[in-house]
């Protein structure tokens, strides 16, 4: 079977994608399944860059803490700053 893959530019634009397509559902479907689509296009694009976020900034975490010479694992309660949530 052959995997399918988008290219890097539009994977990395999909978010943005999916948002103006739900502003464009809004303001040209005044009817509620317009709305409730719009809506959910626009969530759905958060959503995805939430999760992107996330996992790069857990990702680039990991990278340094293997980088680093000085590297001490933390003990539980060291790690003060808020996480992100996970849904």
């Amino acid at each position: 079977m052959r995997r399918f893959t988008l290219p890097h530019r539009l994977y990395e634009a999909l978010p943005a994608l999916y948002a103006i397509a739900g502003l464009l559902t809004l303001f040209n479907l005044p009817n509620t399944l317009g709305w409730l689509s719009g809506l959910l296009l626009i969530g759905a694009g958060w959503q995805v860059w939430r999760m992107r976020y996330a996992y790069r900034s857990q990702r680039s975490r990991q990278r340094r803490s293997v980088r680093s010479p000085h590297h001490r694992p933390r003990t539980h309660g060291s790690d003060w700053h808020v996480r992100p949530q996970r849904f």
